[in-house]
Parts: C-alpha cells; sequence; structure tokens
C-alpha cells in the first residue's frame, strides 16, 4: 500500500511504500505493485490485470504514513479479494498490534480479515499470532523448516515474550490503552477544533495523529530545540 513501511531488510524495503525510505538500497527486489490504501477497487484493478501472477496483499502499517484507520468494508472487501484470487492477505502490525489499540491486534476488531497478524514490537520481546480459517495457500507454501531466523527463537527472546505478553494481561493494559486513548482523541478534537492548520484528528485506542494542511518541518524543529 501507499506510504507503507515493512521494514529494512531487501525484501520488506522494496514492499514499502515510501521512496526516501528507499533510497540508497537500489537494485530493490522487483515485482511489487502499490496501490492507494482503503481503495479496493485499485486493487480489484490490479487483480484483474494480473491474473496470471501469484501475489500477496499486504495492508499498509497504519503509524508509519500517518494514522490512517481502515475501513470495516475495505478490510471485508479485500479479504473476498484475496480468497477469489488466492492470495495470502498479510497484515503488518508492527506498530499497531499487542494492545495499542485496546486489542491484542486491531485485526481483531476487524471480524475474519487476515489468517496472519504478525507483531515485533520494540527490542527483544516478540510476538506472532497466525490465524488460518481456511487453510489453504498458506498452508501448503510454509511448512517446519520453510523459512527461519539467525536468532528467531533463542531463549531470551522467547523468555521476555512471554514476560510482556502476561504484562499486557495481568496488568490490563489493552483496557487502558482503550480508555486513555479515547480520553486523548476526545480532548485533542476539542482542543484544536477550528485550529488554523489542523486538518483531522483520528486514532484508535493510543495510536492518535493530527494531520496538519502544511508541511510541519518546522515546527518538529522548534519542539526539539525547546526540548533540548
Amino acid at each position: 500500500m501507499d506510504k507503507a513501511f515493512h521494514g529494512r531488510t531487501l525484501a520488506t524495503l522494496s514492499a514499502t511504500g515510501n521512496r526516501k525510505v528507499q533510497q540508497g538500497f537500489e537494485p530493490l527486489v522487483p515485482g511489487f505493485v502499490r496501490v492507494p490504501f482503503n481503495d479496493i477497487e485499485s486493487v480489484r484493478q490490479v487483480a484483474s490485470h494480473e491474473q496470471e501472477r501469484r501475489r500477496g496483499a499486504g495492508r499498509a502499517d497504519p503509524g508509519e504514513g500517518g494514522i490512517n484507520i481502515s475501513s470495516m468494508r475495505y478490510l471485508r472487501d479485500l479479504r473476498e479479494l484475496c480468497d477469489r484470487q488466492a492470495w495470502l492477505l498479510m497484515v503488518d502490525e508492527v506498530q499497531c498490534g499487542l494492545g495499542r489499540t485496546g486489542k491484542w491486534f486491531r485485526l481483531s476488531a476487524r471480524r475474519d480479515s487476515a489468517r496472519m497478524s504478525c507483531c515485533s514490537p520494540r527490542a527483544l520481546p516478540r510476538a506472532c499470532r497466525s490465524e488460518v480459517p481456511r487453510p489453504r495457500s498458506s498452508g501448503r507454501v510454509f511448512k517446519p523448516g520453510t523459512h527461519g531466523s539467525t536468532f528467531g527463537g533463542n531463549p531470551l527472546g522467547l523468555r521476555s515474550t512471554l514476560a510482556t505478553l502476561a504484562a499486557i494481561e495481568e496488568e490490563g493494559l489493552m483496557k487502558n490503552a482503550e480508555r486513555i486513548g479515547g480520553i486523548l482523541l476526545a480532548g485533542l478534537r476539542e482542543a484544536l477544533a477550528g485550529r488554523p492548520g489542523v486538518a483531522e484528528v483520528r486514532g484508535h485506542g493510543l495510536m492518535i495523529g493530527v494531520e496538519l494542511d502544511r508541511p510541519c518541518g518546522d515546527l518538529s524543529g522548534r519542539r526539539w530545540r525547546r526540548a533540548c
């Protein structure tokens, strides 16, 4: 999806929809087609022109390109389209997963929209949830030993993952994210209503963004100078 960010390894960087991030790392992996986020018609156009090719459809991580909230209808239609095309729908929840929106994964609030949802939070803890309600293409492609990671599955990483998941559950952090996020979102919308330069305030849980109608480089610079 346009404006998405999926990582800095060669394949994930190639899938990223941000030319600024990709500069200096060419040649990139070919074969990725990008479409506007939340626009199912653009995905259908790709499907109609790419009948002979197998590909996965990735949903943009909603934090990198601005806090962009996908509609339920968009996710439902995307799920149905991927089923018809035998595409694997991959959902990048690195930023919005593990309770930040008030759910374990933001997609869990959107019915059956994806088969796999992965999250790699900062530092050592990492977790991955896999949902395969209709095992088909993904079950045939990935089997034990098909793919791996140099440091994946190490005892320290796994133990810290369990501790992180336990803390999220036992301390009620998801409910807290939903409650505090609602307070912050309502307060920001009230405080910034009608303010010049503010285009929109949007968010879900503790993922909240303020969109301006102008470049904000100077504002960011002043903020950092004040912080220093």
